[in-house]
């Protein structure tokens, strides 16, 4: 069982006051001059209030230049949020004020597939003549080819390819897609824009030469252009992503039909390579 013991003060007053009496003396400080008035001396001025007045005009003035720089900033702000006139931005106008545009991407680009589609991305001019100068350069200098001519480019907000490209087909940009743009979206069997009457004449001399695959598991039908070397690929990935089969089933598969695959590694290095550039 604990037990409590009595506290014990174990202080000496005798001892205590030895101690004081030991101690050194205090030290104690004059106060120095007004640092105001050594102030004043070094700067010349014979009133140390007549500086102190001086501070005090040039902090109040410091304080109204940050004040009127803050207001400018947040007016800008409140601009480019607002939009022109006042009026919440539309869709043509991306976040900095300036809408997208329209580009044809090179002929030298990684993806083969892709070369000489039509992409949309930053860098149209706005009703004041201004763009987004940096994004609009560095398209210039991958290749890119500016179209300008079909009209403005909504800035994207939905998934689907066909919601950027309304305004350019409309405005005659339908002759601009390449076959092979048309088959990989499926657009040779779905035409998004056939309620505004357009068609894409360009298919008609490659429609009965795409090469035509029907999933064996889910009967999705799969188009691609003659001589197209990454039908095999498509084929195998479509595969193991949709219908979950195992990548050696789906390799028999795509061989079964008489096609050749990519390496996966060679896969990825060019997925990867696809990410860096602009999406469609």
């Amino acid at each position: 069982m604990a037990t409590t013991q009595p506290f014990k003060d174990n202080h000496d007053p005798a001892a205590a006051a030895a101690e004081v009496e030991a101690a050194p003396p205090a030290i104690l400080v004059e106060p120095d001059e007004d640092p105001m008035a050594k102030l004043a001396a070094a700067a010349g001025v014979s009133d140390p209030a007549a500086l102190q007045a001086i501070i005090d005009a040039a902090v109040s003035q410091l304080k109204l230049s940050n004040k009127a720089e803050m207001d400018a900033m947040r007016a800008e702000m409140q601009a480019v949020q607002a939009g022109h006139e006042g009026k919440i931005q539309d869709g043509n106008e991306s976040m900095g004020g300036y809408p997208w545009m329209y580009y044809r991407i090179p002929q030298d680009f990684p993806d083969e597939q892709r070369r000489g589609w039509i992409t949309v991305g930053p860098g149209g001019a706005g009703k004041s003549g201004q763009r987004d100068a940096g994004s609009f350069n560095n398209y210039l200098k991958k290749g890119f080819l500016p179209i300008t001519k079909y009209g403005k480019c909504p800035v994207p907000t939905s998934p689907v390819a066909a919601f950027a490209f309304v305004d350019f087909v409309k405005n005659g940009g339908w002759k601009e897609f390449p076959p092979s743009q048309l088959v990989a979206y499926n657009w040779h069997k779905k035409n998004p824009f056939a309620k505004l009457g357009v068609r894409f004449p360009q298919l008609d001399p490659v429609l009965d030469t795409l090469v035509e695959i029907t999933c064996e598991y889910c009967g999705f039908e799969l188009s691609f252009m003659p001589g197209d070397k990454t039908a095999g690929t498509a084929y195998r990935t479509h595969l193991v992503n949709t219908d979950k089969v195992t990548f050696k089933e789906a390799i028999d598969a795509v061989k079964a039909i008489g096609l050749t695959t990519t390496p996966f590694r060679m896969v990825r290095g060019a997925d990867e390579a696809r990410a860096q550039k602009a999406p469609v």
